[in-house]
């Protein structure tokens, strides 16, 4: 009984000392959003001074999107390193790595040096990898699709808490009235960067039993690198995948847009476009907290995957429609769509890890969630690169294109539903073929 109970104690320890550690890693992931368009489009302040516009939202898309480019190749291996050499050796080089590139962040700021900046967005994009193993961690302590659903919603939740204080302290930059108050927010970071290295040290349990290492390190290296197209080989995921992409595809679009949109088309400062992401975060953390229990109760994650999915991409279509008409554009819907979607998302997020994490062995949890956090990486990368232009074109292409991608994501989970059920019915009645 003492060792169950010691195995129960050190299990929410270690959900803590996780959850510590994606709170605080979501805050500096949160703090730069807000920041971004004073960063790039103030010609006093910003980092970007005489550069024509079209370079301005050129380098603006770049900074977002080498964050992604960077997880793309990192995220798989800190997954793949994890399952050899377990999760808490690798989560410590994650935690300290995040504290450098806030670090680099501030010298960036002081010193004016676009350069400096995108090389900050390069580490902090490489250690992003946290998550992956933070995930693989959960998996470790969790068995059947409940008990993750109830492990997995823990953080997911700290990490939108951490993009609505992120935010926050974004937005007290517009009351202060100093030559380098943009660096506040990354000095706060890289304090509790470090302080997360500290407490994770000397709280954190290792969860996974290291098997014996038969493996060289040049093999898990290429194991990590080629976890992307083992993602598409696998048969049995590859049409998850595919709908996964395009989940993240359509959230990269709309969520790296919202800065820009709401400080291009209704002149929001810092500290507003700060307030902003307060109230939607705030939305998402009521869902996870309220709404997503009482709604898994009665109804099957896969349904509820595929109807999140699908309603998220008719509000963005209408929203696109409806800034085309020049009918809807106005601050009140943007805020209706815009929260209503933040509710609905934690739904489709926490469905596809859920399913993924059911469809693969205990050995492969690492591996398949830096698949995962590289299809995301892909995803954003991809839209990040786009999101200035197609602003600067019109900016119901962002909303239109981000639709699209969430119904034919839709149609994928439906497609793959409807393709089990029949594998099932064969298997129940295989004289019938």
């Amino acid at each position: 009984m003492t060792k169950e109970n010691n195995a129960e104690s050190n299990r929410k320890m270690n959900i803590v000392s996780l959850c510590l550690l994606l709170f605080i890693d979501s805050i500096g992931d949160g703090i730069i959003f807000p920041l971004m368009p004073e960063l790039f489009f103030d010609p006093v302040n910003g980092l970007v001074t005489g550069h024509h516009t079209f370079t301005r939202d050129m380098l603006y898309g770049i900074a977002f999107a080498v964050f992604p480019l960077m997880g793309f190749f990192s995220d798989p291996g800190f997954g793949t390193f994890s399952d050899t050499y377990g999760r808490k050796k690798i989560l410590l080089i994650g935690a300290g790595g995040l504290a450098v590139s806030y670090f680099i962040s501030i010298l960036s700021i002081i010193l004016h040096s676009y350069h400096l900046f995108i090389f900050s967005r390069i580490c902090s994009g490489i250690c992003s990898g946290t998550y992956v193993i933070a995930a693989a961690a959960i998996s470790d302590m969790s068995s059947g699709a409940r008990n993750k659903l109830n492990n997995f919603r823990w953080p997911i939740l700290v990490t939108l808490c951490g993009f609505i204080i992120g935010p926050g302290l974004s937005s007290l930059v517009g009351f202060l009235n100093f030559h380098y108050r943009l660096t506040t927010p990354f000095i706060i970071a890289f304090i509790l960067a470090v302080s997360n290295v500290i407490l994770l040290f000397f709280s954190f349990r290792e969860t996974y039993t290291v098997k014996k290492r038969t493996s060289s390190l040049y093999y898990v290296l290429v194991k990590s690198l080629t976890s992307f197209s083992y993602a598409f080989r696998e048969k049995r995921i590859r049409i998850h995948i595919m709908g996964y992409f395009l989940l993240y595809f359509g959230y990269g679009l709309f969520f790296q847009s919202i800065s820009l949109y709401l400080a291009v088309t209704f002149g929001f400062s810092t500290s507003t476009v700060g307030f902003s992401f307060i109230v939607l975060g705030t939305a998402l953390v009521l869902s996870i907290l309220f709404i997503q229990p009482f709604i898994y109760k009665y109804f099957n994650y896969k349904r509820i995957l595929f109807f999140s999915v699908l309603i998220m991409g008719f509000l963005l279509i209408i929203q696109s429609i409806g800034c085309i008409m020049n009918t809807f554009e106005n601050m009140q819907f943007f805020w209706f769509t815009a929260i209503l979607y933040f509710i609905i998302h934690p739904f489709a997020s926490l469905g596809y890890r859920t399913l993924f994490s059911q469809m693969v062995s205990n050995d492969e949890q690492g591996l398949i969630m830096g698949a995962l956090e590289q299809i995301v990486s892909a995803a954003l990368f991809i839209s990040a690169l786009l999101i200035g232009h197609l602003m600067r074109a019109h900016d119901s292409l962002i909303f239109l294109l981000a639709g699209i991608s969430f119904l034919i994501s839709a149609f994928t989970i439906m497609f793959n539903q409807k393709k089990n059920q029949k594998s099932l019915k064969v298997r129940k009645y295989p004289g019938m073929n």
